[in-house]
């Protein structure tokens, strides 16, 4: 053990590997920074030239990628309220209220610490649970992981603000959206109208895309507002995000491990991840009535989550070969291309390639979260460019990044039909972000809820996880209550 871990680290530190990881950290906080490209596209340009490298080297360059990405596309998320990928819309809901009100760097500065702490968890978790990865995998039910994902649902409430009525109706509209297309389990078509686009369901990119890009872009034309961002508002508060995050270390971690064991569990990922590590923040922490307005912790708490992710999401991919998210399907194709086949010979044979991996992810996270420190101001005065130049460039690549999604032209349609919609929501001064909590857990919830009834019945409402989980929820729920009754009677 103790060889393969000083193995890994020297495949890290060799000239070659660090800098290939450097070269994908730079191009994963590119490609997250721009609206609507990501990770998936740095890794599908990487792959065909990691035939030939030595399987540590180009390892390191796809570690690169993914442990900088979420770090990278907070920055569009939380300036001008387009997330540089969907794992980045949550931010949004806290992030840019922030921006707006003169935070802006100090949203950033927590935002870059929680994902710079997430990704050490998720790493250490990669190294230190390699004699236990199955037993972790197979530990919760899907019972169980149906009440983890209704915990992130549990937060519509605190999202909606108030209109919670509204709230929980854009909320339901997005439990129905997100059931369009053919049933995974009985192969009946849903609402799907003989289209074939939609046979798979509605793709969450061009929808979420639309919802705050695009519509957040026709405002700004629309409104005739001369620039996108006063870089004057951004602040020199990224000290202060710093300490925010840090004074919020018990969150953070709590958060880091709801991150890594929603990677662990395949077909659940970091995008469920950070609307349930949200939520469990919203309902759980003091004083949590700013939450969707502009609370620092409501940045914290999915940053800490998406980045810890990596770490969980690789577990199933290299002990099972189940690769639980798109990005791990580019993983587990590099496995093979190099030669490596994943399963359980994988922590025998190539263990000192989990820790060369484990050792980029860590590593990798702390350069990205320097880099972005460093430029968050310079790539923030872009954004004084007027309107009439700057908005149809990330009209571009907001168009450029739907149309990447199935490279139909339906993604086109979704990405105007929902861009449309979200700026009718702006204007009517509803929440646009329980639309999209319903579309993105939505899917999960059915799955879990469908193999859960079939399998147990009704008796799986009495599993101990189950009435555990739903405890807390309650729990939350009360206690959430109880606090907003004293905000206000401390205020009246």
């Amino acid at each position: 053990m103790l060889e393969a871990m000083a193995s890994g680290l020297g495949n890290l530190f060799s000239p070659e590997g660090f800098g290939l990881l450097l070269l994908g950290v730079v191009a994963g906080i590119v490609f997250g920074a721009v609206p609507g490209i990501g990770g998936i596209t740095a890794l599908v340009m990487f792959l065909p030239f990691i035939v030939g490298l030595p399987p540590e080297k180009a390892l390191l360059l796809f570690i690169g990628v993914g442990a900088a990405v979420h770090t990278g596309d907070t920055i569009p998320a939380v300036l001008f309220s387009v997330p540089g990928t969907g794992a980045a819309m949550c931010t949004v809901v806290d992030g840019h209220p922030m921006a707006m009100r003169g935070e802006g760097a100090r949203a950033l500065g927590a935002a870059y610490t929680a994902s710079l702490i997430g990704g050490l968890v998720g790493a250490v978790f990669l190294m230190a649970t390699v004699p236990i990865v199955q037993p972790l995998v197979l530990l919760m039910g899907s019972p169980e992981l149906f009440m983890v994902a209704l915990t992130g649902l549990s937060v519509v409430g605190v999202l909606s603000g108030r209109r919670p009525v509204i709230g929980m109706g854009l909320g339901l509209l997005g439990l129905l959206i997100g059931q369009i297309g053919l049933h995974p389990q009985t192969g009946v078509y849903r609402w799907s109208f003989g289209v074939p686009y939609l046979v798979d369901g509605l793709p969450l990119l061009p929808a979420v895309l639309g919802l705050f890009g695009f519509a957040e872009m026709a405002d700004l034309a629309i409104r005739g507002k001369t620039s996108v961002y006063d870089v004057q508002r951004i602040g020199k508060g990224v000290l202060t995000g710093v300490r925010d995050t840090l004074r919020n270390w018990f969150l953070v971690l709590r958060s880091s491990a709801i991150g890594v064991w929603m990677g662990v569990v395949p077909a659940v990922g970091g995008g469920s991840a950070t609307w349930v590590a949200y939520g469990t923040a919203a309902q759980t922490c003091k004083n949590n009535q700013n939450f969707g307005k502009g609370d620092v912790r409501g940045v914290i708490a999915p940053e800490a989550a998406n980045n810890a992710s990596l770490g969980g999401d690789l577990l199933p991919t290299i002990a099972f070969a189940v690769p639980g998210s798109t990005s791990m399907v580019l993983y587990l194709a590099a496995f093979l291309m190099l030669g490596i086949v994943p399963g359980p010979d994988f922590f025998t044979k190539h263990l000192d390639l989990v820790f060369t991996m484990g050792w980029g992810i860590a590593v990798g996270n702390v350069i990205a979260a320097v880099l972005c420190m460093a430029l968050s101001t310079q790539i923030a005065k872009v954004l004084q460019l007027p309107v009439r130049f700057l908005a149809p460039l990330i009209l571009v690549f907001i168009f450029a990044g739907a149309a990447m999604t199935t490279a139909s032209m339906w993604d086109l349609y979704t990405l105007v039909f929902f861009g449309i919609l979200g700026y009718v929501l702006k204007r009517l001064g509803w929440p646009r972000p329980p639309l999209v909590l319903g579309l993105v857990l939505g899917p999960v919830l059915e799955k879990f809820l469908f193999i859960s009834t079939t399998r147990y019945g009704a008796a799986w409402l009495l599993r101990p996880g189950v009435i555990g989980i739903g405890v807390l929820i309650i729990a939350s729920f009360v206690y959430g209550a109880m606090g907003g009754k004293k905000t206000l009677e401390a205020g009246t």
